[in-house]
């Protein structure tokens, strides 16, 4: 396919955002070089990604000389770039479009780091407590080693200090106070209840529901995968498997198995396996 040889993605290989992106492109059939951006080495926050990436997030696809940022853009971009792939979105100018990307923003409604963090802070309030190391780790990195490195890098290129300060303030989101967890678990029941309704929508109306939206593989289905694979690794399945939400459970067993899915989630298994052994020096 015409400019896909010359893509490359920068990711966090446990990022929850990351796996969107790389289901997107397996979806699509697309070749992309694969590059790891370690955050516990400070990585993410080094001048030449900042430049990049001036979040200092991943993942980062870059498609011959340009920078794409985020999951969501990203996704957007390949599916206006590569027109002759699979489709992961409706038309532009269908509702269902809209419908879509709604669901979509509510899916980023809060930010992936508070909900792990306050799940290391807070695990009262976790229904099953699993892959605590995991989390101990990334609230490390976002509390201790990303904003360390940060400091250092704002003094010795202040070019770049601007980027750096915002940086300093978007580690707060790892650390949130029991109140902010609180409310981020509302919202993560809230995207639970809101799929179990549109599925109930559906099929009341005899609509099939194998997928989640549309009678196709969508970035809908991206989204909640991704979503729901996260809850269940961080402890929140019961969210879900708790008899209230049938449509939810079954969509999730059953796609769990798409090729795609299947194959990412097999690699986010196996980079969670490997957080929760790892013992960072000092903590």
């Amino acid at each position: 396919m015409s400019g896909e040889g010359n893509m490359k993605l920068y990711v966090f290989k446990a990022s929850y955002y990351a796996y969107r992106v790389m289901i997107g492109l397996a979806e699509k059939g697309l070749k992309y070089d694969y590059i790891v951006v370690n955050p516990f080495t400070g990585e993410n926050v080094a001048p030449w990604y900042m430049k990049m990436n001036p979040t200092g997030k991943v993942p980062t696809l870059v498609h011959g000389d340009k920078p794409v940022c985020g999951s969501a853009a990203i996704l957007k971009y390949l599916e206006e770039e590569f027109p002759e792939t699979s489709a992961i979105y409706p038309d532009k100018k269908s509702p269902l479009y809209e419908q879509i990307t709604q669901f979509e923003d509510l899916v980023d409604c809060y930010y992936i780091g508070t909900l792990v963090g306050g799940s290391y802070r807070y695990p009262k309030y976790v229904p099953e407590v699993k892959n605590q190391n995991a989390w101990k780790n990334i609230w490390i990195v976002g509390h201790n080693i990303i904003p360390t490195r940060a400091a250092e890098n704002a003094i010795k290129h202040p070019e770049l200090a601007d980027l750096y300060d915002k940086k300093k303030v978007n580690i707060v989101e790892y650390d949130p106070t029991e109140e902010v967890f609180k409310d981020v678990l509302e919202k993560v029941k809230n995207i639970v209840d809101t799929a179990e309704e549109k599925f109930q929508e559906r099929a009341d109306k005899g609509e099939k529901v194998e997928y989640f939206m549309t009678d196709n593989f969508s970035s809908a289905d991206i989204y909640l995968m991704v979503f729901l694979k996260k809850m269940g690794l961080v402890g929140f399945s019961s969210y879900w498997e708790d008899g209230k939400h049938p449509f939810v459970t079954e969509y999730f067993k059953r796609l769990e198995q798409r090729p795609s899915v299947k194959e990412m989630f097999k690699i986010y298994d196996d980079e969670v396996r490997q957080m929760c052994d790892l013992q960072i020096e000092g903590f």
